[in-house]
């Protein structure tokens, strides 16, 4: 689990080394959607990302806006539980979760699910792009690699 107050410190630094550095230890009771924080990035715009075992957390320095799954709406995440975030060279958001993958759109604040495996949820533990623009997610299915739109699972039976 991170300990959130000491990444406020690296995400919102100090104008000059003669500051003091001020820590504020952020939890449920200031907006946080969950106390365990399994996943931590931050935009182009300066948001501080969150995610929790219970929703993914936007943090702008004062105050917290929560996205969580709503049963029945493909456009909210897949679940509440967000394990890993990336931004990529397009900065666009990925965020995974217990249940599946998705791409957060900041224009209209929806998630856009990507199916990995159909039939089943993957466990999205980890996201990359490397150097050619391919994506890679590892998840409880396996190995993914995602190069435009062709999927390749590499240990699935």
């Amino acid at each position: 689990m991170f300990q959130v107050c000491l990444l406020l410190a690296v995400a919102f630094p100090m104008k000059s080394r003669s500051q003091h550095a001020t820590f504020q230890h952020l939890t449920v009771e200031n907006g946080l959607s969950h106390n365990a924080v399994l996943a931590i990035t931050q935009d182009r715009q300066g948001f501080l990302w969150l995610g929790t075992r219970y929703g993914l957390s936007r943090y702008d320095g004062q105050r917290f806006k929560i996205y969580r799954n709503i049963p029945g709406d493909t456009t909210s995440l897949p679940d509440n539980q967000v394990v890993s975030l990336y931004i990529d060279r397009q900065k666009q958001m990925w965020v995974g979760t217990t249940s599946g993958l998705c791409k957060y759109d900041p224009v209209t604040g929806k998630f856009r699910r990507v199916i990995l495996h159909p039939g089943s949820q993957t466990n999205i533990n980890c996201i990359y792009e490397d150097r050619q623009g391919r994506f890679w997610f590892g998840g409880n299915n396996g190995l993914y690699m995602v190069d435009g739109r062709a999927y390749t699972n590499y240990n699935h039976h």
